[in-house]
């Protein structure tokens, strides 16, 4: 049997070590409150379904919370045990990343290619969580290289696979609806006018049909209704979750600042190292402006040419989004997607980037030289970032796992039941491990903090925030200070 090329197994080798730093990341991080919350609301219950259980609730994404539920039926309650399936499509992932990567033909930016995709600390928190997020995105990059299969080798297989993983995209991640219809109009409807107009001497609107019809019947009709009827049950849930106010995370400042600005500032992942955050991000725009100069000089041909027409449903996507995201802000006073509802706009840039390096040949060296250092700096940012252990957008529940176990070897043999508070973002995390810990000599069970029950409770365990607001209208003891800026107080 033949080993596959240098390339391809130094590629793995990195994979390899990503996927095993994830895997050690999801067994010893402690839970987070979202995860908490489908554990006990669905995964417990058994109510997977959306609209059930909890009700209209945006934190069941659905995929994830059957493939979680299967194992936690299979293998228990722990934190890798619920996080297992993000982990095994996180294989996925970087099998596609490593196959997209090595489509260049320089080894070079084939590293910077796999760097991109799998060296942002933040992009990578998703992938070790019992979320819907990192499904999405394997999903999403699943689909979008048998897009780009599709467009330079002209098989209908390769779209039907595209509609069959951009379907369980959605069932991932309702966040990504818009983008899903996007481009199913742009690929079956908006490219194939846009084909003929450019090709045809007398324009029809027969011609316009003819050319939409050849591209539709590309695949079987029950592909097609399938995925319109499924995306059409996305639209009318997510639309019912705006209705019920439980869609409620994302921003209203504007689209530039709440998608693209937080990826940005999110990505940092508490770097303060000027020299590396400003590195990081001129290295992402200088890639972005040149692979958009390079992808553009030939926009015509590419609307005719079929290797380059993936290049105009990246553009046309994310200016589609762009447009859609402020009418909808407009008219419906929808919240644009903001950090991890729309990281998705990540991947796009890196697919756009990746897409111009595969159409170069051969690099010079002072460029190679350059591409090395900006991966060296990617590398050392991703090592740094994770060597805080814990997922950014959750930092105060970190300490929730040292809490329980606290509170347990405090309390464990008093024999009745305590009074404990907590911030709202400790409350489900802390009720996940006190639950694990439990036995018969202890019965604690935390209740949310409000204005009252604070001054009553026999145990505080704060966050930051709620412990400095608490503490100037009554002086606080502290018991215990915890890493991430979390406090346990006695108050018997």
């Amino acid at each position: 049997m033949q080993l596959p090329h240098w390339r391809t197994q130094l590629l793995m080798g990195a994979g390899f070590l990503l996927f095993a730093a994830s895997c050690i990341k999801a067994a010893i991080v402690p839970i987070t409150w979202d995860e908490s919350f489908t554990y006990f609301n669905f995964l417990k219950t058994s109510n997977m379904f959306p609209g059930s259980g909890a009700g209209m609730a945006a934190n069941n994404h659905f995929l994830n919370t059957l493939l979680s539920s299967v194992c936690y039926q299979l293998f228990g309650s722990s934190e890798l045990s619920l996080r297992a399936a993000n982990l095994f499509f996180y294989g996925i992932y970087l099998a596609f990343s490593i196959w997209f990567a090595l489509r260049c033909k320089d080894f070079i930016l084939a590293l910077l290619i796999f760097a991109l995709l799998n060296l942002n600390p933040y992009w990578n928190d998703f992938f070790s969580l019992s979320r819907g997020y990192g499904l999405a995105h394997t999903l999403l990059l699943g689909s979008l290289v048998f897009l780009y299969q599709y467009y330079n080798t002209n098989k209908p297989r390769f779209l039907r696979l595209y509609i069959i993983l951009s379907a369980g995209m959605l069932s991932a991640g309702l966040w990504l609806v818009s983008i899903a219809g996007i481009l199913y109009f742009l690929i079956f409807l908006l490219l194939p006018v846009l084909r003929y107009m450019k090709s045809a001497k007398l324009i029809n609107t027969k011609g316009i049909l003819a050319a939409c019809y050849s591209q539709i019947r590309v695949i079987p009709g029950f592909l097609h209704l399938s995925y319109l009827l499924f995306l059409l049950l996305c639209i009318t849930y997510l639309s019912l979750l705006v209705h019920y106010n439980a869609f409620l995370f994302g921003g209203n400042t504007g689209f530039l600042y709440d998608s693209p600005g937080s990826i940005i500032a999110n990505s940092m992942y508490l770097n303060q190292n000027l020299f590396v955050r400003y590195s990081l991000l001129s290295g992402v725009l200088i890639l972005g402006i040149v692979s958009l100069i390079q992808l553009t000089r030939g926009i015509k041909k590419s609307i005719t040419d079929s290797s380059g027409q993936i290049t105009m449903l990246i553009i046309l996507t994310v200016v589609l989004t762009f447009l859609l995201s402020v009418l909808l802000n407009l008219i419906f006073n929808i919240p644009f997607p903001r950090e991890r509802t729309a990281l998705y706009l990540y991947l796009l840039l890196v697919f756009f980037i990746s897409l111009s390096f595969i159409q170069i040949g051969h690099l010079q060296n002072t460029s190679r030289i350059l591409i090395v250092c900006y991966i060296l700096i990617l590398v050392w940012h991703f090592s740094s970032g994770y060597k805080k252990l814990i997922y950014f957008e959750w930092q105060k529940d970190a300490d929730t796992k040292l809490m329980a176990v606290d509170i347990y070897n405090l309390y464990a043999d008093k024999g009745r039941k305590f009074n404990l508070v907590t911030s709202l973002e400790l409350e489900m995390p802390l009720k996940y491990y006190l639950e694990r810990y439990n036995s018969d000599s202890i019965d604690i069970s935390p209740k949310r903090i409000n204005a009252e029950n604070y001054k009553t409770a026999s145990i505080l365990l704060l966050d930051a925030d709620d412990f400095n607001k608490l503490n100037i209208e009554k002086p606080l003891m502290i018991k215990k200070s915890y890493p991430h800026g979390g406090v346990l107080i006695i108050q018997e």
